[in-house]
This record gives C-alpha cells, sequence and structure tokens, in this order.
C-alpha cells in the first residue's frame, strides 16, 4: 500500500497554491477533501460532516487547542537537488529558462533552494532524475515544476499514473493537503496526534489556523485498515471514518473558548507505574506516548501532576489517547496547593476524557486515583489544563 509521507505534515517556510473558494467560505459544518492509496479518491471534495455537541464516541479523539501556538506558515514548496540541476544544465537555454520561468511564476514556488542548513522540514524525494528511465527526463521536469502548484497537482498526477503505474506520487498528494488550505500567514496550533513512525499505526494530525479564522486539520490513517475518529474544539466535535491509509483535510470555522495551560515543566508521579508507559509521559504534550499501570485496576492506584507553580485553573482533563479502553474507573479526582492538603475536585467523564472541573482555584498539584477493581490496565496518554 502507499504510504504518504509524514515529515510534509510539519513543513515550514515554503509557499502555499490557491484555495479553493468553498474552502474561504463562512459554513456551519466542517468541509472534508480525501485521499486514498487505491487512487479511487485524489485530493477530491468529500462534502461535509456536522460539527455538533462534544459527546464520548468511543473512538479516538483529537484535541484542538487553537490558542496554544507554535510557527507561523509562510508556505509551501520545495528546492532543488544536484540531480535535478544537472539535468536543468543539460538542456537547451530556450527550454531551461522555460522551465525556470515555470518555477517561478505566479502561484507556484517562490523560493528554489538546496535544504543544506535548512531551517524548514522536508520530506524525502520518491525518486531521483538520474534514476529515470530513457525518455522520461521532460516528463520528470515537468513534474517537478508544477506538482506543487495547486490548482494543477490533479491533471499532474493523473497524468503521472497513466505515464508510470509504479511512480510513487503520494507525497506530492501530501503536500497538496496542506498547500491547498494552509493560507500564508497560518498559524501551526496544538492538536493530540496518536500517530507513530511504525506500519500499521494510529491517526497522525497536524493543525493550523487560517489569518481568515479557519481552521485546518491534516489527518493521515497509518493503518491498513478504516479508523473512526473524532475531532473536539472546545465543547464542539465531528466524527469522520478515515479508510485505510487515507489522508484528509478538514476546514471549519471556530477557534472554541478554553484557554490551555502550557505544559512546560510539569512533572509527574504514580502509583504503581509501567517500566516503559512512565510517568512523565503523561506530561509530555505528545499523545503518541503514554503513562500506564501496567497492572489490572485496583483502589488506591493514582497519578499525580505537578503544574509548576500555583495558579488558577478552569478544568484539568486525563486524555486515555488512543487507548480508549484503559480509562480509570471509578475515578476521584483531587486538588492541592502544597501538595500535603487535598480537597475533592467534582469530575464529568467516564471514557477517553475525565476531567476534573476546578472552577478557578487556584490550584498546583492534581491527582486522579482508581476507587474500584477492573481487569483493564488504566493509562493517561496527555494532562490538560485550562484557565
Amino acid at each position: 500500500m502507499a504510504r504518504f509521507g509524514t515529515a510534509a505534515l510539519a513543513a515550514l517556510a515554503l509557499i502555499v497554491a490557491p484555495v479553493p473558494a468553498a474552502a474561504r467560505q463562512r459554513v456551519p459544518a466542517v468541509q472534508v477533501w480525501l485521499t486514498t492509496p487505491d487512487g479511487a479518491h485524489l485530493l477530491e471534495d468529500a462534502g461535509t460532516v456536522p460539527l455538533g455537541p462534544a459527546v464520548e464516541t468511543g473512538a479516538p479523539t483529537v484535541v484542538i487547542d487553537p490558542k496554544r501556538r507554535f510557527q507561523t506558515m509562510t508556505g509551501f514548496g520545495a528546492s532543488i537537488t544536484d540531480s535535478s540541476a544537472a539535468v536543468l544544465y543539460r538542456l537547451d537555454p530556450a527550454r531551461r529558462a522555460g522551465v525556470m520561468a515555470d518555477l517561478f511564476a505566479v502561484d507556484r514556488l517562490n523560493v528554489l533552494r538546496q535544504p543544506i542548513g535548512a531551517s524548514d522540514f522536508t520530506d524525502e524525494p520518491a525518486y531521483t532524475y538520474d534514476d529515470l528511465p530513457a525518455g522520461q527526463t521532460d516528463y520528470a521536469l515537468r513534474r517537478f515544476s508544477v506538482a506543487h502548484d495547486g490548482s494543477q497537482i490533479l491533471p499532474l498526477l493523473r497524468q503521472a499514473a497513466r505515464l508510470n503505474p509504479e511512480l510513487r506520487i503520494a507525497e506530492y498528494y501530501t503536500l497538496g493537503h496542506l498547500a491547498r488550505f494552509v493560507r500564508p500567514g497560518a498559524t501551526r496550533v496544538a492538536s493530540t496526534s496518536f500517530g507513530t513512525t511504525g506500519w500499521n499505526g494510529q491517526v497522525m494530525d497536524v493543525a493550523f489556523v487560517n489569518p481568515n479564522g479557519d481552521t485546518v486539520l491534516v489527518a493521515h490513517n497509518e493503518n491498513d485498515n478504516p479508523q473512526a475518529v473524532a475531532v473536539r474544539l472546545g465543547d464542539r466535535q465531528f466524527g469522520y471514518t478515515l479508510p485505510g491509509g487515507a489522508l484528509a483535510t478538514f476546514v471549519w470555522r471556530g477557534r472554541g473558548d478554553d484557554r490551555p495551560i502550557n505544559p512546560t515543566g510539569w512533572t509527574a508521579t504514580a502509583s504503581p507505574a509501567s517500566a516503559t508507559d512512565i510517568p512523565a509521559n503523561a506530561v509530555d504534550d505528545d499523545a503518541s506516548t503514554r503513562f500506564s499501570t501496567g497492572a489490572a485496576q485496583h483502589p488506591g492506584q493514582y497519578l499525580q501532576v505537578d503544574l509548576g507553580r500555583v495558579q488558577p485553573v478552569k478544568k484539568i482533563v486525563f486524555d486515555t489517547g488512543a487507548s480508549t479502553g484503559d480509562y480509570p474507573r471509578n475515578y476521584t479526582i483531587t486538588g492541592s496547593v502544597d501538595g500535603s492538603t487535598w480537597w475533592p475536585i467534582p469530575t464529568r467523564g467516564s471514557g477517553q476524557f475525565s476531567t476534573g472541573l476546578v472552577h478557578n482555584r487556584q490550584i498546583r498539584f492534581v491527582r486522579i486515583a482508581v476507587g474500584g477493581d477492573a481487569d483493564n490496565w488504566w493509562s493517561v496518554a496527555d494532562v490538560r489544563a485550562y484557565s
């Protein structure tokens, strides 16, 4: 099965192709664009899904925190390699000038550069020009020059499939799923991603907020089998089933009201704890790692988090991540300022999210503890706090 390059999901300092008019409209639903490895869907408009109230569905839920912001996107594009430069050099001057003009045309690449010492991320190419069979040099140059133009990517890739069915083109769909919807000036924002680097993994995702207020989520199902996933933004949520190996872009308007607290510097302790799924995994801001007890549930087991300083907190969420069945049963949540005197915190949720409603009380330490027996282990992939 073809695989989509996931490094492109964090691409920086590149140029963006035009966004379809539909993506710029204010709509109450979530718009979906889909690509599947079998070619049945090629960056295809897959319609909309409703954005409704947040509820437990049993499917792994991606949480978008648009107020936690990271790098600003300049755009999407590519760099030229030694082999492609050699091909350009061998062209006659008129054709070489035409190719370069094509590369730097409006709405295409604005920079053509070597990746040496680059500050951006790049995806590994699926080919080199030197390896192309005789007679495909011209086609390779055209492919290079227009594959990053969102307005031409579909006809180009269909042509690629006709000319060479074995040609790996998934990386360009990955770029298209980003470049057609993430606008210049967009900011990458926090989102829980369950992806792994291994085969048949979970869902990997990355999220952005465009200057016009649209939220864009690009998700890749790294498993051969279909995977249902929910996406939550504050008190709103939508669901979608990603086909095996599929890549999808979701676009909607709205940023949510919660104010996430940066987890940098948080620490955690627990009893018991697995030798590998250590407590620190619950506060590392990475949903692909987790804390786990490594044992069946019994009263007295706990996970305790130190938020680093005393501060007002609205709510705190213990998220099991992709291990949705490994949630704590009959749990209680307590809070403390000094780690000695504890008080009960009202709770809600049973499943992926166990939530403590702190109601803006001053707090530094928070503890979730199991109060009953269960055969399941229990785990926490991420702890999140909101002010």
